[in-house]
């Protein structure tokens, strides 16, 4: 298959195009882009050749069996549809990182963050990347965000995972890359980092732009509101945890300019933005969002949350996201009271992330999934039952007993706890299995219960 190629200028033309749709419009023509992907895979993809022989020729999206992550990674090899694209040389990448340069000379290769299991190593092609960054230099940033994210002209910092394959990592990795010369303005802080630590870098490193999960984001909030932080900072970027209204308010009014949140996932890109107002309105036109029960089959109620979602990304033609479920719990609105995006909005109740406080002491919600490593657990669980007191829950990973998983944990919470200056605190290890969130959303890594 010769690759589909597309300009940033074709690209944002389109988009503009579609924002000027009526809905019916904009659903007729994610129907035809979703046959194009379908009518293609079918051809380069071996799995989804095999998925798809029994779908009807006028098919529709429910038609469409869903796909869930296990299954796609047994499949890795057959699932791509560039027979070079081995899971094993995606792996040997990896190891290397950004550094190394594209992928086999043409993908961007990146891994999920893991909280629901082993990661999963996603490949992307041109035409997603370009059409993807155009909806973010559109649709997130605006003219002003794009300028002051610019490094050759600002100085930009990011609170992130700082692991080779992860997305925000490998994204902020890139852009130095692209820039020659301008590396200097744009630095990563690792959550793996303390508080303390994280505070006083970015203090030294003085950005105009900042971007990161909300819980990051909160955290230097709430020390320029403590005094602890003084930075020029001009514009806000937020991803990858859920921004609570909350969360929202305590960013923008700490620093007093625009706060710009992208949901978005290493499978599917970018799915939703909140620009103009705190609503997440999603990119209907390249990335279909269908909220689900478990089973995959549909929840008709607007009203109803969810219980997961079937994504479909209708830009990566490499390693094809066709309704790909996530156990995200949304709810779909039609209508935004806050704006005039004409674009559907989304509310997300997973992957909340915040602050914690434990013996007085704020720490982020996102550090005890950088502390804790993949070596050691992918389902793991956190469990505060009061301000001094934690238990550790695990579920067993080959090679290694629960026992022996708990105790490392426990060391690494140690170990960090006291880097962050927590005293007189107790944590305790648990034989019982992670506790499901109630909300239906995903396992959640840090449970608050205390009485």
């Amino acid at each position: 298959m010769a690759s589909k190629t597309i300009t940033t200028e074709e690209a944002m033309k389109l988009l503009a195009e579609a924002e000027q749709m009526s809905r019916e419009e904009r659903l007729e023509l994610q129907r035809e882009r979703l046959h194009e992907l379908v009518d293609e895979v079918r051809q380069t993809s071996p799995y989804f050749r095999e998925l798809y022989k029994n779908i009807p020729a006028d098919y529709t999206l429910s038609d469409l069996p869903m796909t869930r992550k296990e299954e796609l990674v047994e499949h890795y090899d057959t699932w791509v549809t560039d027979p070079e694209a081995t899971h094993e040389k995606a792996m040997e990448y990896l190891e290397k990182g950004v550094e190394a340069g594209l992928f086999l000379g043409k993908y961007s290769a990146l891994h999920t963050s893991g909280t629901t299991g082993d990661p999963m190593t996603l490949l992307r092609d041109s035409y997603h990347n370009v059409i993807h960054g155009a909806m973010v230099s559109r649709r997130l940033l605006g003219e002003a965000g794009v300028d002051l994210m610019n490094i050759r002209k600002h100085r930009r910092a990011a609170v992130v995972f700082a692991d080779k394959g992860a997305s925000a990592y490998s994204s902020a990795q890139r852009v130095k890359r692209a820039n020659p010369g301008f590396e200097g303005n744009m630095e990563v802080f690792s959550t793996t980092l303390s508080s303390e630590e994280i505070i006083r870098g970015v203090q030294a490193y003085q950005p105009e732009t900042l971007s990161g999960y909300p819980s990051s984001l909160a955290l230097l909030a709430t020390a320029k509101n403590e005094g602890k932080l003084d930075v020029p900072v001009r514009f806000v970027v937020s991803s990858a945890e859920v921004m609570t209204p909350e969360l929202y308010r305590l960013i923008r009014d700490s620093f007093d300019c625009p706060v710009v949140n992208n949901y978005c996932s290493t499978e599917a890109g970018e799915a939703a933005m909140a620009s103009d107002c705190p609503h997440l309105h999603m990119n209907e036109d390249w990335v279909i969002i269908e909220p689900v029960k478990q089973d995959g089959s549909p929840v008709e109620d607007p009203e109803e949350w969810s219980e997961g979602i079937l994504v479909t990304d209708l830009t990566n033609y490499i390693q094809p996201i066709i309704r790909y479920y996530m156990s995200d719990r949304v709810r779909i609105h039609l209508a935004c009271d806050m704006c005039d995006n004409p674009f559907p909005w989304m509310e997300i109740a997973g992957r909340v992330g915040g602050l914690i406080t434990v013996c007085g002491k704020q720490i982020m919600s996102v550090a005890l999934i950088s502390i804790t490593g993949e070596d050691v657990a992918n389902v793991y669980q956190y469990i505060q039952r009061a301000d001094n007191r934690f238990e550790i829950r695990v579920l067993p990973k080959k090679g290694m007993t629960r026992q022996e998983m708990l105790e490392i944990l426990r060391d690494r919470f140690d170990a960090y706890l006291k880097s962050e200056g927590c005293e007189g605190y107790e944590i305790t290890l648990s034989m019982e299995d992670p506790i499901k969130n109630k909300r239906g959303g995903k396992l959640s890594h840090y449970l608050n219960m205390i009485s």
